[in-house]
């Protein structure tokens, strides 16, 4: 538990860097999604050529959206791929501030 209270100083710390904070919310979004993504399809029992058949894509294409570094998902795909997971895609505005409090 300390470790983690110290790394969440040490964040803390960084995310006062508006250059630091900006990537880092950019990845951590990014990851987010991806992991949303795998951890939704892996629970429907699904493998990603089924996912794949399901929107009428690849299943690289669907490995791409579930790669953190890939970050470039369209919202008509991940409105399929919502749907194909029986799940609702919600977008969001957030102030910095409070989204940095849920990193």
């Amino acid at each position: 538990m300390a470790r983690e209270s110290g790394f969440r100083r040490l964040l803390d710390e960084h995310l006062k860097d508006p250059e630091f904070a900006k990537g880092y919310m950019e990845e951590l979004a990014k990851t987010r999604i991806a992991v949303q993504i795998a951890s939704l399809r892996a629970k429907r029992g699904l493998s990603q050529t089924d996912l794949a058949k399901k929107i009428g894509t690849t299943q690289s294409a669907i490995a791409r959206l579930e790669n953190p570094n890939y970050g470039r998902a369209s919202l008509p795909t991940l409105e399929k791929v919502a749907e194909a997971l029986g799940a609702k895609l919600e977008i969001r505005l957030i102030l910095n501030r409070e989204y940095q409090k849920t990193a």
